[in-house]
C-alpha cells in the first residue's frame, strides 16, 4: 500500500497526499472503477497517464473512506469533477510523484500539486499577464507557487472559460514557505493558501461566498 498524508483543515475541509509507487495493475483493482470510470480510463494511451489518473481517483477514495463516504465513481463534466449522487465538493491533481484529492462539505474548492520546475522561468509569461508585471520575478520557487495557485483557483471557480493567464489576476508575491495568495478572478475576489518545499507546491482555495 502506498504511503499518504491525510490532512484535516477544519470541520468541512480534509485532503489526501498520495504516493504514486505502484503498478497501473494494483491502481486499477484498489480503484474498481465504475463503469462510467472505465470508459473514461480506456480512452488514455499514455501508460503513465493511465497511471496518474487512477491515482488520483485511488488517492480521492481513500479520502472518502477516512471521512466516512461511500465513493460512488468520479465523473467529469468539461474542467470539473464531481462525484456521483453526493452532494461534497471535490477537487484532484498530480504532478506524476504525488496525487492529490480534496473535499469540502460547504463550498467549491480547488487544490493544485506542482513541481518545483526550472522551466517556468522561460514559460511565465504563459500564465503571469500584465498586470502582474510588478510580482514577475526569476525564482523558480515563487513562480511554481504563482502557477499552483492559478490551477486551484481555477478548479474552484467552477467556470470551463476561465484564462489562466487573463482571467486570474495575482496582487502579492509569496514570502515565506507557508502562507496566503490574493489576487482576482473574473472581478470576484479570491484567497488561496499555499504550501512549498524544495521538490513541489501545494495550493489550496475555497470558493469566496458572494457578500452582496
Amino acid at each position: 500500500m502506498s504511503l499518504y498524508k491525510f490532512i484535516k483543515l477544519n470541520h468541512n475541509t480534509s485532503y489526501l497526499i498520495w504516493y504514486i509507487n505502484e503498478s497501473e495493475e494494483f491502481l486499477f483493482k484498489k480503484l474498481k472503477p465504475f463503469d462510467y470510470e472505465y470508459n473514461e480510463f480506456v480512452k488514455i494511451e499514455n501508460e503513465n497517464l493511465r497511471r496518474v489518473w487512477l491515482a488520483e481517483r485511488v488517492a480521492l477514495k481513500e479520502l472518502f473512506r477516512i471521512e466516512k463516504y461511500p465513493y460512488l465513481g468520479l465523473i467529469k463534466k468539461g474542467e470539473k469533477h464531481y462525484i456521483n449522487g453526493l452532494n461534497i465538493n471535490i477537487s484532484i491533481s498530480n504532478n506524476s510523484i504525488f496525487a492529490i484529492a480534496c473535499l469540502d462539505k460547504e463550498r467549491p474548492i480547488g487544490i493544485d500539486i506542482s513541481k518545483i520546475d526550472p522551466e517556468l522561468l522561460q514559460n511565465r509569461h504563459k500564465f503571469l499577464n500584465k498586470y502582474e508585471k510588478d510580482i514577475y520575478t526569476d525564482n523558480i520557487e515563487e513562480l511554481s507557487v504563482f502557477l499552483s495557485t492559478k490551477k486551484a483557483v481555477y478548479s474552484a471557480y467552477e467556470q470551463d472559460y476561465i484564462s489562466l493567464k487573463n482571467d486570474i489576476i495575482l496582487d502579492i508575491r509569496p514570502k515565506e514557505k507557508i502562507g496566503l495568495i490574493k489576487g482576482v478572478v473574473n472581478y470576484q475576489p479570491f484567497v488561496s493558501k499555499y504550501c512549498s518545499s524544495t521538490f513541489y507546491v501545494i495550493s489550496l482555495c475555497r470558493k469566496l461566498l458572494r457578500i452582496w
